[in-house]
């Protein structure tokens, strides 16, 4: 897979570092990398130069993995070019059931074997789209909104949990610091209330007068 006809690989990811990451591993197998930064991004992109296979995050801006998948999917061009699902975020089993029933091919986690990467895609695009593929073949339109809503409703509660975890140790290590700040303050005050007796000489005693 060199030159021209390497195949194009178009990955979908709105962090800089991951698609750089995953780029720099599919270019070592041979692939030409096309990238984006959300589903809108990549639909355009897709639709002016379709690539012969998707990667794409779940978790981004303005379009997320499973609507660019949906778009994606009833689309007369792309609906051909196969899917592989690329995340960290959504990892659950019933995020995986919810990526395959919108028509992916593979689902696969962060971080994954550079080897594993390449081979997924290489069997990606070798193999023909089956009856698997197809998103409205596997459930109706209304149950894979419902359930991508549930899965939605619960990444939010599972980011709204993370949230107060962090607030409450945060709160914790405000205490902390409150307390060792105190306790130095004191320290310091007494320090430096020894440090003036000291200097007056013994308590209670007159200065030497001169002789």
């Amino acid at each position: 897979m060199t030159g021209d006809s390497a195949p194009r690989v178009l990955i979908v990811d709105d962090d800089e570092g991951s698609r750089y990451l995953a780029g720099s591993i599919l270019r070592s197998g041979g692939f030409t990398i096309l990238e984006a930064a959300d589903g809108v991004e990549a639909l355009a992109a897709a639709r002016e130069e379709p690539p012969d296979v998707l990667v794409t995050d779940i978790l981004m801006p303005k379009m997320d993995g499973f609507r660019l998948a949906r778009e994606w999917k009833k689309d007369a061009i792309l609906g051909g070019v196969p899917i592989v699902f690329l995340t960290a975020s959504y990892t659950d089993p019933a995020d995986e059931d919810l990526a395959m029933s919108l028509g992916a091919h593979t689902f696969l986690q962060k971080p994954v074997e550079p080897s594993i990467l390449v081979d997924t895609v290489t069997h990606a695009i070798a193999g023909p789209v089956s009856a698997t593929d197809s998103a409205t073949d596997l459930q109706d339109e209304y149950e894979i909104l419902e359930e991508y809503n549930q899965r939605l409703v619960n990444k939010l509660e599972q980011k709204v949990h993370e949230l107060e975890e962090a607030n409450r140790l945060l709160e914790n290590a405000m205490r902390v610091l409150a307390r060792e700040v105190d306790v130095k303050t004191r320290l310091i005050n007494e320090l430096g209330l020894d440090s003036g007796r000291s200097e007056d000489g013994p308590e209670g005693s007159e200065p030497d007068s001169e002789v």
